[in-house]
């Protein structure tokens, strides 16, 4: 605090690392330029300062020949940023996951105890987990600004957060979470509210395309329950690296709140402190590399489908119809009664690999039809 109020303290020899946990990505930026130009290394926690300005930041520190420490910035004491180093040269072609604890933990309780979306949410503020302002994370902005931020190191290429536009938490109901249960599975069976299928969670993913391209996409997914990621509870961050010449690593530890985040600038300042005493300045990407977002809309996969078709003679027609004019095919289909109007009936469908925008495209006609009410959501789905 002296050596933000006080612009002599900059050049003081007294300081030698600085330590920015504001959450402001202005401020943050700030500090981390008069931290270079006063040749004093720097630590932050502020991913969206990562995520937009990792490559002008990372040279700032160059040039001035100092440290620059960012493990807080994703997955809280999970030490994702020493995997990354750890993988440099080798070929990565995914990484995927959980990187926020506060959307996970959500979920967990809506799962668990059969909380609504509204009360889970403040069971989460109450224990201190989201921002007082919780709209970033549960809008995807954070999740969405770390995975960028992780490819960028990934693919050595800096890139634009504004290209991607996360899916929040907001729209994913306990009905869905129900159903997604039972997908895949031989029967609903009506005495059993959960079943062995697929459970919903906050996922990330960034995948290396064959053309150059990187995949990359933030939204609740359907993550079967055979996959490790569907056991992934309440504050827990999980991480999972692929790259072509191993197995693929995972990662997981706590990832929301105050010990997480103390716990990972701790490490920072360890090893930062350790580097300067011995005189290292350790190499940083340049981030200059020639790889592009694929367009979202171009992901290609499994898709889940919620939606309330009106219950009169023509309405599977037509819905048949929609989907055969988007070339998509119906891998899994269950029907219930619409909670809100008995004119209706709420379905739940999942669709053949397919791309994003056929699924988009689709549901939009749907609502033409004029035989569609309510809100409806699409998931991707990780087996």
């Amino acid at each position: 605090e002296n050596w933000k109020l006080k612009g002599k303290q900059q050049k003081s020899k007294d300081v030698d690392i600085v330590i920015e946990l504001t959450g402001v990505r202005s401020a943050a930026s700030e500090y981390a330029d008069r931290a270079f130009a006063s040749e004093k290394d720097f630590i932050t926690a502020n991913k969206e300062l990562m995520a937009y300005e990792a490559k002008t930041k990372f040279a700032s520190a160059r040039k001035m020949g100092r440290n620059m420490g960012f493990e807080a910035t994703v997955g809280g004491k999970i030490p994702i940023m020493a995997a990354l180093r750890y993988f440099d040269g080798e070929d990565i072609l995914s990484i995927d996951g959980i990187p926020n604890g506060s959307t996970n933990y959500v979920f967990t309780r809506m799962f668990e105890d059969g909380l609504t979306y509204d009360e889970a949410l403040q069971l989460a503020e109450d224990r201190k987990l989201v921002e007082p302002n919780p709209d970033r994370d549960v809008q995807g902005l954070d999740a969405r600004d770390k995975i960028i931020f992780l490819a960028s190191l990934a693919w050595n290429t800096q890139f634009n957060p504004e290209e991607i536009t996360p899916q929040g938490i907001t729209g994913v109901t306990l009905d869905d979470m129900d159903i997604a249960s039972w997908i895949g599975t031989m029967r609903r069976r009506k005495n059993r509210k959960r079943g062995p299928g697929y459970s919903i969670k906050p996922m990330v993913v960034a995948r290396k395309q064959d053309n150059e391209e990187i995949e990359v996409w933030v939204s609740p997914a359907l993550v079967s329950n055979d996959n490790p990621l569907s056991k992934v509870k309440n504050e827990q961050n999980s991480l999972r690296i692929n790259t072509r010449n191993g197995t693929p690593i995972t990662i997981e530890g706590p990832g929301a709140g105050r010990e997480a985040t103390t716990s990972a600038v701790m490490a920072d300042l360890r090893r930062l402190a350790d580097y300067r005493r011995r005189g290292i300045i350790e190499p940083l990407p340049t981030l200059d590399g020639g790889y592009r977002l694929l367009d979202p809309n171009k992901s290609k996969g499994k898709w889940y489908l919620r939606f309330s078709l009106k219950d009169v003679t023509g309405s599977i027609r037509r819905f048949g119809e929609v989907l055969e004019r988007h070339d998509l095919s119906i891998q899994h289909s269950i029907q219930d009664e619409d909670p809100q109007s008995e004119d209706y009936k709420s379905d739940f469908v999942t669709f053949h690999p397919a791309t994003r925008e056929q699924v988009i495209f689709a549901s939009e006609e749907l609502d033409e039809t004029g035989r569609v009410t309510g809100p409806r959501i699409v998931l991707p789905i990780v087996n």
